[in-house]
């Protein structure tokens, strides 16, 4: 027997009994939770998953099927259901419209003690939730804002489940259109969905991504949404553009060049951080919006101009939809937006069809800089640092006239009218500018423009609506030159006509971007003629560019026309002396850049050299087109020794001043000189050529040059009665005191013995000579060229006749003389021949010496 002292006094016995009960609380406590550790794991609800499918089925109100559940009862009661997958609705596809690894259901612990079993929230991790949109303007989602509160709504279906709070957390939202996938996806997005006291609330923060790009998704921005749906209490099963909608959206952090990928599909080579909002009141089919965009440090990649394009525009209207592509009408448009220490204004509405939009935009003091700027960004091709002062004032306003249909005629004897009816200009007013100055680092004086008026553009049948300007622009010369301008929403077309000054033609070329204006740099002379048309689109199609690619503009801006030159000269600066050019025309046309004709001299004064050309180019260089100058040259008589003389000079013949002009051009092709030979390819041709005691008729070779190299891929002419065809090519070393070598590699056919012998001394007649030969060249002069030469001949001479034959009678008349000769030490030397005479053939021995008097014998070898 255990006997417990009796407390000695009654607050000790209180104080005892404090102490005991909060003992045996933390000791209940400490059961409970060791039940709620260790008792799930024991508890299989395996068969209520049929059940909790149902529920979720009902809750969410489509088909779902789930891998297996499991009970989790801390920190809350719930249900974590594995491999989650909820159905779509057969009219928006057949793709799962949420698909999740792990989801947990939490139980509503106030429905358990009825009986009963519902679910308080839901809550999703790296799901894939798909939404999408049918034609008739309805989403897939609508089912779920149909559910209510059952104390909302005493006909709601008694097997309906309320909607729990929604949740995702690292999830992905993608865009459907019907059955097509966009390529559009919301990623690392959180959203919550809601009701409370029967509306309900939307809450979504994503990046968005394109899924057909790789994409920076930390430069494409963050959207967040917020959004209170308020259903019609009257309809509770009503679709979701019918609910009333406070929805506020901004897409903020985007940079520009990522957000131009994701829109377009390519980087638009823009610059710059853009911030969007937008509000909306009302419901998807009537509401009041407003919108405000903001863009700072815009400008392109290649360059950071002084004053980047910055705006801040904000916008108002309300809008309209039936449902239909053609039911949507958007009216009371208003919108501002300061531009430097002007503003902008644009007011209007735009019905749905077939009544006309009624647009006015008004200008107060917009600087003239702001059009270039919003040019050089959108093609990036103008000089960056050109800059205009002036501003632009007015009011136009866009008012297509409504049809209206012509009434009947019931006279009888009514007659027709010819006269056809006035052209309906729908655009009205006038933007004008004055006492505009245009300047720039690449400009010598400013341009002083008077006056730039923007006015309505005569209407042209199937044409839109377009702005007609037209200016005047000192160009150098005493008559300006008239720039006519048509500025179409799509683009824009540019005529100019005139004279310019070489000076500022160069300038004008450069500050519009135009590729070839560095070639203009290398012109003199009297003023040219233009005739030029410019036109493209206000955007231009753009990749990724290199040095080798184009720019955006010049892939997209079509330049025809021509430009004539007179009286000038071109110093290119791979050429050692200056040509001078009578008259060129440089055609701008089918993507070509195409000198034609160019009636130039080149050499000195006393021995020029003179001919015409032809150069072409494409317009555009792109990995696809080869950007291989073409040109070809023609000369109606062509001497040798002229040529010579204007290349070396008359006191240079030796070849031993290295300062002559051929020289100096061939330094050109060396890769240690600068500037190199371009790349070309073209032919030459001469009428008449003379070559020494040698004299060609329609002589042409087609060249190829390249950095030391020029490569003759084919040459013909006619020469004592028959044909020279061959390939050739013409080195440079690398050394600078080395002399160029040359190589050529020829057959013959059709020579007349009787036209060949004359120029050594002989008299032959009989069949015609054919062969083929080799030679190797070095040197500067003639007499450098005979001395080097190397090589090997091959001839064959039918029924040939040697008039003084010398010690070799069989020489006097033959049947067949084939063999081969060596070349060397200024000599062709006979090797193993053949002369077929008689009975038996017979070889000779000979040479014939090079020389101004050139030698030939011919004698029978010895035995």
């Amino acid at each position: 027997m255990t006997l417990t002292p009796k407390p000695e006094s009654p607050a000790a016995t209180q104080s005892w009994l404090q102490r005991h009960q909060r003992l045996s609380t933390i000791l209940l406590a400490l059961a409970i939770f060791l039940l709620l550790l260790i008792v799930p794991p024991f508890i299989s609800i395996s068969r209520y998953k049929n059940h909790i499918t149902q529920l979720v089925s009902a809750t969410l109100g489509r088909p779902v099927h789930l891998s297996s559940v499991e009970l989790r009862l801390l920190p809350r009661p719930g249900f974590v259901l594995s491999d989650l997958t909820v159905d779509e609705d057969p009219a928006y596809g057949y793709e799962p419209v949420l698909h999740a690894s792990t989801v947990v259901a939490y139980v509503r612990l106030w429905s358990l003690w009825r009986g009963e079993l519902s679910l308080d929230k839901i809550s999703v991790d790296e799901a894939s939730l798909n939404l999408v949109r049918s034609a008739n303007g309805h989403w897939n989602v609508d089912s779920l804002f149909r559910t209510t509160s059952p104390s909302t709504s005493s006909s709601a279906a008694p097997d309906k489940q309320p909607l729990p709070y929604l949740e995702a957390s690292n999830s992905r939202i993608n865009l459907k259109s019907g059955a097509e996938k966009l390529p559009y996806s919301l990623t690392s997005t959180d959203a919550s969905l809601w009701q409370d006291d029967g509306a309900w609330h939307v809450r979504l923060r994503g990046q968005p991504v394109r899924t057909d790009l790789s994409l920076n998704a930390a430069d494409t921005g963050t959207v967040r949404l917020e959004a209170t749906l308020h259903p019609a209490t009257e309809r509770n099963q009503m679709p979701l553009h019918q609910s009333q909608i406070h929805l506020d959206l901004d897409w903020s952090e985007a940079q520009l060049g990522q957000l131009t990928r994701l829109i377009l599909g390519s980087d638009e080579d823009w610059r710059g951080a853009l911030t969007g909002e937008l509000h909306l009141d009302g419901t998807v089919a009537a509401a009041k919006v407003t919108t405000r965009l903001r863009a700072t440090g815009v400008h392109r990649i290649e360059f950071q101009p002084a004053s980047p394009l910055d705006f801040d525009a904000t916008c108002s209207f309300l809008y309209h939809s039936a449902n239909n592509e053609t039911g949507r009408t958007i009216e009371n448009i208003a919108c501002n937006s300061p531009i430097g220490q002007g503003h902008a204004r644009l007011t209007g509405n735009l019905p749905s069809a077939p009544a006309q939009p009624n647009l006015t935009l008004e200008l107060d003091r917009i600087p003239a800089q702001a059009p270039i700027d919003l040019l050089r960004t959108l093609r990036g091709n103008l000089d960056q640092d050109l800059s205009a002062e002036g501003a632009f004032s007015g009011k136009m306003t866009y008012a297509p006239a409504e049809v209206v249909p012509a009434p009947a005629r019931h006279t009888a004897h009514a007659k027709k009218s010819t006269r056809p009816a006035p052209a309906f200009n729908p655009l009205t007013g006038l933007f004008t500018a004055e006492d505009v100055k245009i300047s720039g680092e690449g400009i010598s004086t400013p341009i002083d423009i008077s006056k730039i008026s923007l006015e309505p553009a005569p209407s042209e049948p199937n044409q839109p609506p377009a702005l007609a300007a037209a200016i005047s622009i000192p160009a150098g010369v005493e008559a300006p030159l008239a720039v006519n301008a048509r500025l179409m929403q799509s683009g824009f077309a540019v005529a100019i006509h005139g004279s310019a000054s070489l000076p500022r033609l160069r300038e004008l070329a450069s500050i519009a971007g135009i590729a070839q204006s560095a070639a203009l740099s290398q012109l003199t002379g009297d003023p040219a003629v233009l005739d030029l048309r410019i036109e493209g689109p206000w955007l231009a199609n753009s990749t990724s560019q290199s040095a080798t690619s184009p720019t955006p503009d010049d892939s997209a801006k079509k330049l025809t026309g021509t430009i004539a030159f007179r009286n000038a000269v071109w110093k290119p600066s791979f050429l050692a002396s200056p040509v001078e050019i009578t008259t060129a025309t440089l055609h701008l046309e089918d993507g070509q850049h195409r000198w034609d004709p160019v009636v130039f001299t080149y050499g000195p004064a006393g021995t020029p050299v003179k001919g015409t050309a032809t150069l072409s180019q494409p317009a555009v260089c792109t990995a696809a087109v080869v950007c291989t100058p073409h040109f070809t040259l023609h000369f109606a008589s062509l001497d040798a020794a002229e040529l010579q003389s204007a290349l070396l000079g008359a006191a240079s013949l030796d070849g031993k001043d290295k300062g002559t002009l051929l020289t100096t051009l061939l330094d050109r092709f060396r890769s240690n000189s600068a500037p190199n030979w371009p790349t070309l390819q073209g032919n030459i041709q001469a009428d008449g050529f003379k070559a020494g005691i040698f004299t060609f008729s329609a002589a042409s070779a087609d060249l190829h040059i390249e950095s030391s190299t020029a490569d003759i891929t084919a040459f013909t002419a006619h020469i004592f009665g028959g044909q020279l065809h061959g390939t050739g090519s013409l080195t440079i070393p690398a050394k600078q005191d080395g002399k160029p070598a040359y190589t050529l590699d020829a057959t013959f056919a059709g020579i007349s013995p009787k036209e060949l012998a004359p120029l050594i001394g002989e008299k032959w007649s009989g069949g015609p000579i054919s062969g083929s030969g080799t030679l190797m060249l070095t040197g500067f002069t003639a007499a450098e060229l005979t001395s080097t030469a190397k090589g090997a001949l091959n001839f064959d001479w039918r029924n040939g006749t040697i008039a003084q034959p010398g010690t070799v009678p069989a020489l006097s008349n033959f049947t067949r003389w084939s063999g081969a000769a060596k070349i060397e030490k200024s000599a062709l030397t006979l090797g193993e021949n053949k002369i077929s005479h008689g009975a038996r053939p017979v070889a000779v021995e000979g040479a014939l010496t090079f020389g101004a008097d050139p030698k030939f014998e011919l004698t029978t070898p010895r035995r």
